[in-house]
């Protein structure tokens, strides 16, 4: 809004007078426009981009984590802090059906440095996988929260 006002001002002067100083103040205004729009763009482009696996906490409430997973091995996390939503980025790698953090995220929700995704199958027709937490031996931890993956069964 602010920069459209300045444009429709510096044009309006540009018109009047025809002098370089407004007619490069114009167009400096247009340019920022157009590199804050590009910026914003491309932003939101690498924030939503497609992940392969999703997971939550099937008990937590007061953060409300999210997990994406994403193709480019990063995992955005969502979740609310300090009463406001905020997202963050982590790397992690998968190797078969294990995934592996350089440390805890327990801010995160994420209490372990390794998952396993394991299938299981409630019923005929509802799948669900869990997100289990294992330690240094490939063991599971269970004291810790297994999270809860949605998985739908292709016909």
């Amino acid at each position: 809004m602010i920069g459209c006002g300045f444009m429709y001002f510096w044009y309006g002067l540009y018109e009047e007078n025809a002098k370089a100083v407004y007619l490069y103040g114009y167009r400096s205004v247009m340019v920022l426009f157009v590199i804050a729009v590009a910026i914003y763009g491309y932003t939101k482009y690498k924030m939503n981009e497609a992940h392969f696996l999703y997971a939550y906490h099937p008990t937590n409430s007061h953060h409300q984590w999210k997990y994406y997973f994403r193709d480019n091995n990063t995992v955005k996390i969502h979740g609310l802090y300090m009463m406001r939503e905020e997202y963050n980025f982590y790397d992690f790698e998968i190797k078969g059906d294990t995934l592996f953090f350089e440390k805890p995220l327990k801010h995160e929700g994420l209490e372990s440095k390794i998952y396993l995704i394991q299938q299981n199958k409630d019923s005929i027709n509802n799948f669900k996988a869990f997100l289990i937490p294992l330690d240094e031996s490939y063991q599971p931890i269970d004291s810790l929260e297994k999270m809860i993956v949605p998985f739908e069964r292709n016909n």
